[in-house]
């Protein structure tokens, strides 16, 4: 039993390591019924280090018996990055029961150039 545990084990390893997980992620991110510890997993999200900080942040914080967070993003640009945060931040809150508020700023101007 315990050498069948290890070939599974050993299965799952390689299986994240192939094409299987781009597969899964593709199938995962336009899945509205998927948990969000299962999108987590595969970085199912198009912007995945959003979810990862969102989450580890709400996670340190309900740790700390902290009821909400502010998440913060500078340089919003045309806001598509804000609005997956927002996204992020309410499947959080649903997973963690900690109330994530999300802002932007953005001064309007662009990227600075250099003289």
């Amino acid at each position: 039993m315990i050498d069948k545990v290890r070939t599974w084990a050993r299965i799952l390893k390689m299986a994240k390591r192939s094409a299987f997980p781009l597969i899964t992620r593709e199938r995962l991110m336009s899945d509205e019924r998927a948990g969000f510890k299962e999108k987590l997993e595969y970085d199912a999200f198009s912007r995945p280090h959003f979810a990862y900080g969102i989450y580890f942040a709400a996670l340190q914080a309900k740790a700390l018996g902290i009821k909400g967070i502010s998440v913060y993003e500078f340089g919003v640009g045309w806001g598509g990055g804000l609005l997956e945060m927002e996204k992020v931040a309410d499947m959080v809150t649903r997973e963690t029961s900690v109330l994530v508020d999300v802002y932007g700023f953005d001064t309007g101007s662009g990227i600075a150039q250099a003289p």
